[in-house]
């Protein structure tokens, strides 16, 4: 009956060192300090927006960009030439090549300059022209048509195969 009264010896629990614990927080604090990027916290303001109010001339015509675009394709066996321009008045020149080995390159020369000529002719203040290709066209017959190209015109630009497959279909 007395067992219950009985004082049971308490456990003695190991406290926990205080002293690593501290060290650490107050390395990794100083180390957060360090690491901290200080920067000012300011309010940038921007000045006020002022309104433009722009008033086109009535006499002065719209002018639209030509955005000439010579087209290299094969079709039935020819090599097709395509110069086509948009803008006020859009057109379009082709030139159509019978395939041959004999002074193929200087043919195509030849005619490729003969097309940007005659486009210059129309239009003397173009200084650019975009360049573009079927996906059957060999490369050296895409370098002669550069050739030919750029004895002429100032700038050349090249397309995507894609867009130039695209106009190409479009004009046959």
């Amino acid at each position: 009956m007395h067992d219950f009264l009985k004082k049971t010896k308490r456990r003695h629990v190991k406290e926990i060192p205080l002293a690593p614990i501290l060290d650490l927080l107050t390395v990794v604090i100083f180390f957060l300090i360090l690491s901290a990027s200080f920067i000012e916290i300011r309010q940038d303001t921007l000045p006020p927006s002022s309104t433009v109010v722009s008033k086109s001339d009535p006499l002065v015509p719209l002018v639209i960009p030509l955005n000439p675009k010579l087209i290299l394709g094969k079709n039935n066996g020819e090599i097709v030439l395509l110069l086509k321009w948009f803008g006020q008045t859009p057109g379009q020149i082709i030139k159509k090549l019978k395939l041959s080995k004999s002074n193929y390159d200087a043919n195509l020369k030849q005619n490729t300059n003969e097309i940007v000529k005659d486009f210059m002719k129309k239009f003397p203040k173009e200084s650019q022209i975009q360049l573009g290709w079927q996906g059957n066209i060999k490369y050296q017959t895409v370098l002669t048509v550069v050739d030919g190209v750029l004895t002429e015109m100032k700038d050349l630009v090249f397309i995507s195969p894609e867009e130039a497959e695209t106009l190409f279909q479009k004009s046959f």
